[in-house]
């Protein structure tokens, strides 16, 4: 009668088809087996639903059946103490997540937001994916790709979202040169909104100064200044100096030494 019971347990498990495996004794999830692209850690927060996981192993599975690129993603209730750039490096270095001998994985290690913590995610690169996916625009695809969606609590369209624009980079579909175009003319707006709304206080704050003689039109607050230059620093291209990026790389199948990199945030 137990073995009964224990049986209808279980079969959910294989039906919904993704495995849900535990960390090792490092703290670092255990290579799934049978090996699959889509992998729920035990005790993650139900943030997909298993049509969803289905459609994107299937996705996940024809693109690297037809391109030998693989794409990874692992899904975990916590980091265990490690940093997130160093708990996908170890996902994608111990699973050998790649083709041998060409490193061309990606990891897309997920940590889902809580009551008690912060969500995290991390896309880290193989080594032989460092030139067309660089730390600059891993970290671009993110902050506009992903944190937009998971600050909704939609984990899937930020995930299948930066897994289209991975494939198209991995691909040579476009150059990261040309994505860091595309999203840069996307978000030009927002990025000058702060700088509009302080020349419209700047304006109104003049306007009721004009009466002291001692006001001079020409003359700017330090303050002031520091806050103009900021904005518009914060809204220029190619100032990459907060990344938060990770090195390493993936083995092939079998293989070991080699080299990449990534990019991730949290909200």
């Amino acid at each position: 009668m137990k073995n009964i019971i224990l049986l209808f347990l279980l079969v959910p498990t294989y039906l919904l088809g993704f495995s849900i495996q535990a960390f090792d004794k490092d703290g670092i999830p255990k290579k799934p087996s049978p090996p699959r692209l889509v992998n729920i850690i035990e005790g993650t927060p139900e943030v997909f639903s298993v049509n969803q996981i289905n459609q994107l192993e299937a996705d996940l599975v024809s693109f690297s059946k037809s391109t030998g690129v693989q794409i990874v993603l692992a899904v975990v209730p916590n980091l265990n103490g490690y940093e997130k750039a160093q708990m996908a490096t170890e996902i994608g270095q111990r699973w050998g997540v790649g083709e041998k001998g060409k490193d061309n994985g990606i990891v897309l290690l997920l940590k889902p937001k809580t009551s008690s913590s912060k969500g995290q995610v991390f896309i880290a690169t193989g080594y032989g994916l460092e030139g067309v996916i660089p730390d600059a625009i891993g970290k671009r695809i993110v902050e506009i790709e992903m944190i937009p969606s998971f600050k909704h609590n939609d984990y899937y369209t930020g995930i299948t979202k930066s897994i289209s624009t991975l494939k198209g980079l991995a691909l040579k579909e476009y150059s990261a040169k040309e994505y860091l175009n595309k999203t840069d003319s996307s978000s030009s707006g927002l990025s000058f909104l702060p700088f509009l709304i302080f020349i419209f206080v700047f304006l109104i704050l003049r306007r009721r100064s004009s009466r002291r003689r001692n006001y001079s039109s020409s003359s700017v607050p330090f303050w002031t200044a520091m806050f103009l230059g900021g904005s518009v620093g914060r809204g220029s291209p190619g100032n990459w100096n907060d990344f938060s990026s990770g090195s390493g790389g993936f083995g092939g199948f079998g293989g070991g030494g080699f080299g990449g990199g990534g990019a991730g945030g949290s909200w």
